[in-house]
């Protein structure tokens, strides 16, 4: 059996050695403890940029705006929490690091995304405000052709003519400002580009409308003729020009077979001399 005095002493040595390691083991958990408080609080922030991240594409410009404002806060949140609490992050906190390197371009993902969806909103609303706009412009430029050519058919009716040929401008310049807007609309989102296809062979029927507009004036009724008959004659002289130039087609195609037809004798005349 131990002596009494021995084990006194080794139990002295016991408690004074669990004394020292319970304040060391204590100030570890409670270290764990914090880290896992700093994880869950920086965590839950980043978990709502994510959030509002993915839902992007299908807000509205009002809940766009409630999204800039929400990241606003949450970058506020998330520096000044990690102004008060630094110096409690070590490297060993994995977690923590990752998604404080992962926070500023999670918050410029959705700046862009923001401004992505607003140009799409943009560019979808510039498309279909020209086609509206576009609506009937044809036929309205047609009747107003019409009107401009019978006004120019008499001298006294100018002054008509003239006013008729401003309010063509002013019209044929809004409908310029809105086919301008869907053309960069297109750019912004090629997903409208046929729909924008369709609106620009528009735009160049009422161009060629409106600068046959501008075009007319008054003329003595000798001058429309002369016109008429050098147009006729001008037609005349390109068609004349295009059967030359089939003729002498034809001919070089003749010629060439010709040639061929003639080689084709030569050859044959060669081979049928007996040799001797």
């Amino acid at each position: 059996m131990m002596p009494m005095p021995r084990l006194k002493l080794y139990i002295l040595i016991f408690t004074l050695l669990t004394g020292c390691l319970m304040p060391v083991t204590d100030v570890v958990a409670a270290d764990k403890d914090r880290e896992a408080e700093i994880s869950a609080q920086l965590g839950e922030w980043y978990k709502q940029l994510k959030q509002q991240l993915s839902m992007v594409p299908y807000m509205t410009e009002s809940r766009l705006k409630v999204a800039e404002e929400t990241s606003l806060l949450l970058q506020k949140s998330w520096d000044n929490y990690l102004d008060r609490h630094k110096g409690e992050i070590t490297d060993d906190c994995v977690e923590i690091n990752n998604m404080i390197a992962d926070f500023p371009n999670l918050q410029k993902k959705l700046a862009e995304a923001i401004a992505s969806t607003r140009a799409k909103t943009q560019a979808q609303e510039d498309i279909l405000l020209t086609a509206k706009e576009m609506e009937g412009i044809e036929e309205e430029f047609n009747q107003m052709y019409d009107k401009a050519l019978k006004l120019s058919l008499v001298k006294n009716l100018a002054p008509q003519l003239d006013e008729l040929k401003v309010s063509e401008q002013l019209r044929f310049s809004e409908i310029t400002a809105v086919y301008e807007k869907a053309k960069q609309a297109a750019v912004a989102d090629p997903a409208w580009t046929k729909r924008f296809e369709e609106l620009e062979r528009k735009y160049i029927q009422v161009k060629l409308m409106s600068q046959k507009i501008e075009a007319l004036e008054y003329k003595p009724l000798f001058e429309r003729i002369k016109d008429y008959i050098l147009s006729l004659g001008a037609i005349a002289m390109v068609l004349l020009f295009f059967n030359m130039i089939q003729t002498k087609l034809k001919a070089a195609k003749d010629a060439k077979k010709s040639m061929k037809e003639m080689q084709k004798f030569i050859k044959k005349s060669q081979e049928d001399i007996p040799v001797i």
